[in-house]
């Protein structure tokens, strides 16, 4: 699901987020190719208030490490990243 076929397909966007709201949880298999963009602008189909552009939240877990081209895409969890995306960060994670 690249922001471009995102984008070209409003229908599909609408039934995501129904999916979404009615199940409570969908899943999509191999999307590793996804960038951070990409992530950002799935990420949009769900976004409620127009001013949370580069708000990240994680609901109180620990460090936010966040992209620096991509400020609302934050890093959650234990993790050690070398030039990720132009991050490099280490969190123990909340328990850590």
């Amino acid at each position: 699901l690249s922001r471009a076929s995102l984008s070209a397909r409003p229908a599909l966007q609408r039934e995501i987020v129904k999916a979404v709201y009615e199940h409570g949880l969908i899943v999509f298999r191999n999307q590793a190719h996804l960038s951070p963009r990409d992530e950002v602008a799935f990420a949009e189909l769900f976004t409620h208030q127009p001013d949370d552009a580069d708000v990240s939240y994680t609901g109180g877990a620990g460090t936010q490490h966040r992209l620096p081209d991509h400020p609302s895409v934050a890093l959650v969890g234990s993790y050690r990243v070398h030039d990720f995306y132009g991050l490099t960060a280490s969190s123990p994670g909340v328990y850590g």
